[in-house]
This record gives structure tokens, sequence and C-alpha cells, in this order.
């Protein structure tokens, strides 16, 4: 009988592969609170630059923490609220971002699972907004080569074809800034087909943003 953690899990990816496209949930965040850093260049409202009237990003910071509040605004109205830390690895900087359910209305859940945590690297913050999402199918393909590059688990969403089985990062968080240090770049798991520009919204200017209400803390204690 599988467990029932598993099982609830692959019902979370399930519903992440059919709401979010491919993307590799971590259990762990890629940082401890102690060790998040804050960039004042995220802050303000960003715009898919491939669409005029596209998917939106507005960063803005929680309290005084080293910590951002991300609302994804899409074209046809839905939207998603995330919690965000930035940090580095290896001299590069990364965003570790964990989806705030209870903070969406019922029409606005878009990407509706359990909490999980999703890694960009940050390419450049000017002119442009830059972020790589973690691949999907390097990640596979660098497990079933390296089953023991870190701890994860293979899991099949419900309804899809065995190749369609999503790995799920499930090892700590020093075991995940192993496995992007030595794998990052030797794997290629941010490569450039993965990667998101947005340009900023004209009326914002890189400068403090609101502050936002804090979520209960989950993540680094």
């Amino acid at each position: 009988m599988k467990p029932i953690w598993k099982t609830a899990l692959t019902a979370a990816v399930s519903l992440a592969v059919a709401g979010a496209g491919c993307v590799v949930p971590c259990l762990q965040p890629l940082f401890e609170a102690k060790d998040a850093i804050f960039e004042p260049a995220l802050l303000g409202s960003w715009r898919n630059a491939k669409e005029a009237k596209g998917e939106t990003f507005t960063f803005t910071r929680v309290e005084d923490k080293n910590e951002y509040r991300i609302l994804d605004r899409q074209a046809d109205g839905r939207q998603a609220t995330l919690t965000a830390w930035l940090g580095k690895i290896g001299g590069r900087q990364y965003l570790c971002a964990a989806l705030d359910y209870d903070a969406l209305p019922e029409t606005g859940r878009w990407f509706a699972f359990p909490p999980h945590l999703l890694i960009f690297r940050v390419e450049q913050t000017v002119p442009e907004l830059k972020l790589t999402m973690l691949s999907f199918e390097a990640c596979k393909k660098l497990l079933k080569a390296k089953p023991d590059a870190i701890a994860h688990v293979m899991l099949k969403p419900t309804g899809e074809k065995e190749e369609s089985t999503v790995p799920v990062l499930t090892g700590s968080t020093a075991e995940l800034q192993r496995f992007i240090k030595e794998n990052g770049d030797a794997a290629n798991l941010f490569p450039a087909d993965t990667t998101l520009t947005f340009t900023r919204l004209a009326e914002e200017k890189p400068a403090a943003g609101p502050t936002a209400k804090p979520l209960p803390a989950a993540i680094g204690g």
C-alpha cells in the first residue's frame, strides 16, 4: 500500500502539472530565513516581455524582512500569491517561492495545490528581470543517470502515462544547495529555454515598495 504522504503528494503533483505546467516541486526551502538576502531592484511590477497584456509579477517586501510577497496575475484574470526568499549559491542569486494558497479567493486559485516550493535562478534585474526555472527535463535526465544526486521521489500524476513522471526533490536545504552548486551548470539545470523575461511597468521604479502582511512562519523558523 502506498504511504498516505505519497498518495497526497501524487495528488498535489497532478494538480501542479495541470495548473502550472512541468515544474520541479521541492519539499524544503532552498534557503533558511537567516541566509536570505534582500535586493531592492526586484520590487515593483513586471510584465511578461512576450505579451503586451500578459502575465505580471508584482514584488513587495514583507515588513522589514528579507522576504518578498509576489502577486502573479494572468492576462485572463487568474492570480496567485507567493512568498519568496532570495539567496546566493556559488556567487549566483536564486529565488525560492512558495504558494500562499489561503491568501487567494476561490476564483483566483489557478495553481491550486498544497504548498511546495519552486526554484528560479535570477539572471538579471536591470533593465529587464530574467528568471530561469529549474528545468523539469534536465532534472529528470540527471536523476535517471545519477539517482543519488539528491533525495527525491518520482511520481506519476493521476491519469498520466508512465513517461510523465515528475521528480519531486525531498532533500534538505543543505542538500538542495549542494545539488544546485554541483549540477546547476554541469547538468544545465537552468537552460535558456526556461527563462522568463519581464519588463518593468512604466510607472514602477526600483525603490522601497509597500509592505505586505507577513505569512505565518513556515520556513526557516
